[in-house]
């Protein structure tokens, strides 16, 4: 009786796999991985279009806060060199290559001696940003929380405008309405 529960001992062991068994599984592997990389490229250019649009919003809302607790205006530019030791405002630099928030104290749009300099952001590779006629330099906040464009003659212009960020055909939009709050969207294309 206890013999028929007792293990069997095979007369033969396994040593490896065949060379079908190992052709089949290189198979099945090629085409997990055909469909997974490009779904994975997407979430990379997603993830990365993402961060940068809230990196914007953020720097937008900093800017909008510090400008009412300074009581001071607060400005975003685009600079030409964000890694520079003392980086300034440029109007023939892209947005995508960075920007600056200071509080601008003197010459609207000019980072000047009295002014302090509160975040560099960027570069931002991949990702190509655009900003409406009325922030073509940048938006300044006011110490009432109300924004301004700022032109790229230096000159004030509209409170509200966008900026559109798009990377591989995908794309978001921040909207910066009258009173200066911004808000993010998602583009149907870029």
């Amino acid at each position: 009786m206890f013999n028929r529960f007792r293990l069997r001992r095979h007369s033969f062991a396994m040593h490896g796999v065949t060379l079908v068994e190992l052709m089949v599984t290189i198979a099945v592997a090629a085409i997990v991985l055909s469909v997974a990389v490009p779904a994975f490229r997407s979430l990379i250019v997603s993830n990365r279009l993402t961060a940068t649009t809230n990196a914007f919003v953020a720097a937008l809302n900093l800017a909008r806060s510090e400008a009412i607790k300074r009581n001071a205006r607060v400005t975003l530019c685009k600079t030409a060199d964000p890694n520079a030791a003392s980086p300034t405002c440029s109007a023939s630099a892209s947005w995508n290559q960075g920007a600056i928030l200071f509080v601008d104290r003197g010459t609207v749009g000019t980072l000047e001696s009295g002014d302090t300099l509160l975040r560099v952001l960027g570069p931002f590779a991949d990702v190509t940003i655009t900003a409406g006629a009325n922030f073509a330099l940048g938006i300044s906040y006011l110490p009432t929380g109300v924004s301004q464009g700022v032109k790229a003659d230096g000159s004030t212009g509209l409170p509200n405008d966008s900026f559109n960020f798009c990377a591989s055909g995908q794309g978001k939009r921040i909207t910066i309405n009258t009173t200066g709050r911004p808000a993010s969207e998602s583009l149907v294309s870029c």
